[in-house]
């Protein structure tokens, strides 16, 4: 048992409000890329990735059968879903990826981000946890992610997390994961 203070009411995919909900959100979604230790960035649900010469389009091949938590397959479509929300709801995320001009889908595996500048740095924006990866179509609130855990229960104070066995990356060692509401010492 982990033990963390969360609220279960603003747990929802976007900017994380606290450092632990951007734990809990590495649990139950899997953003594009990560970050490794020593601070260099890492593929995750991305196969392969380049830029253009000009360094304005971004071209992205998603890993092929990385699994939802409700076992459909992940496709360029979740990507550009996610993206495109992000630009329109505003906030943080908006101004992080503002740099975007175009999403284009070359097919169900292959996205291209043109860009309406210049910018290497933009690719880190995919790695950080409010571009964690939702269904096409899933509202906030569906917890649908392709991460090593999937919730089986959520109340006002506990949060269960069980091994996410589709998972496409490294299995959790462990089996379930409980996370407890704390109160703030006063």
């Amino acid at each position: 048992t982990r033990i963390l203070t969360y609220t279960s009411e603003n747990l929802n995919t976007g900017p994380a409000p606290s450092q632990t909900h951007a734990f809990v959100y590495r649990q139950v979604f899997d953003t594009l890329f990560s970050i490794d230790h020593r601070g260099d960035l890492d593929s995750n649900l991305v196969k392969d990735w380049s830029f253009s010469e000009d360094r304005k389009t971004l071209k992205l091949k998603i890993k092929k059968n990385v699994l939802f938590l409700d076992g459909q397959v992940l496709v360029d479509n979740d990507v550009n879903y996610l993206l495109e929300r992000l630009l329109k709801d505003g906030g943080y995320s908006k101004s992080a990826l503002q740099n975007i001009k175009e999403i284009l889908l070359d097919n169900n595996q292959t996205i291209k981000i043109v860009l309406k500048r210049s910018d290497t740095q933009f690719i880190y924006s995919l790695a950080d946890s409010y571009t964690s990866i939702v269904k096409d179509g899933d509202n906030s609130h569906s917890l649908n992610g392709t991460g090593p855990f999937k919730i089986i229960s959520r109340t006002k104070d506990v949060l269960k997390l069980q091994k996410h066995t589709g998972y496409h990356g490294q299995k959790a060692s462990i089996d379930y994961l409980t996370l407890l509401k704390m109160d703030k010492p006063n």
